[in-house]
């Protein structure tokens, strides 16, 4: 028997608001639309200075960059559940980013 905890977003919901994010943010690379490469986080472990996370329902939406010579990473859209709106990023080597 699968048990699933109930979310305020759909995954279509999680995409749309990162792409809209990104779009109007003029972010740069693009945005990984497949719902079955999102991750959810029930419960985030961590607590940072800027925001208290701790314990949040998370989404993480992955952004490519463009092909070049230096990146062959992505990096990392969170998306809150509760706030239904993208609250920080984690960069190519996953630390934690916060927008202006």
């Amino acid at each position: 028997m699968t048990m699933k905890k109930k979310t305020n977003l759909s995954p279509l919901q999680v995409i749309e608001i990162g792409k809209n994010f990104h779009s109007n943010n003029k972010l740069e690379g693009e945005c990984v639309l497949d719902p079955k490469l999102l991750r959810l986080e029930h419960s985030y472990p961590y607590e940072f200075e800027k925001m208290n996370c701790k314990g949040s329902t998370l989404w993480f939406m992955l952004v490519k960059y463009p092909p070049n010579n230096f990146l062959f990473e992505d990096y990392t859209l969170v998306i809150s559940d509760k706030e239904a709106k993208v609250i920080f990023y984690l960069d190519v080597n996953g630390h934690p980013r916060f927008f202006k």
